[in-house]
């Protein structure tokens, strides 16, 4: 299970994450005001929030990717939803 693939690959996942991350602050724009930011970090709460009352895992998923392979989304919070981690692992990098 992928529980343990990322035990067994804590470098692999530290280096995806320290991208992940990167990408990220390329894609914010300077221009988002601090009402903005507040509804970004709403979506991770919230994606927290279904996770634990749930049971199942909810992940923070951007509509357009970040890194796509014709069009690159920002982060922002037009550009996000939450929804099931097997959904958003299926989705990969496409829209």
């Amino acid at each position: 299970n992928y529980k343990t693939w990322q035990t067994n690959n804590r470098a692999k996942v530290n280096s995806y994450n320290s991208y992940r991350r990167a990408l990220e602050l390329q894609a914010t724009p300077k221009w988002l005001d601090d009402s903005q930011k507040f509804r970004i970090e709403c979506r991770y709460a919230l994606a927290t929030m279904f996770s634990k009352t749930s049971g199942e895992q909810y992940h923070v998923d951007h509509i357009v990717p970040l890194n796509g392979k014709t069009v690159c989304g920002l982060h922002v919070p037009w550009n996000l939803q939450v929804i099931p981690a097997i959904q958003n692992l299926r989705k990969s990098n496409k829209i």
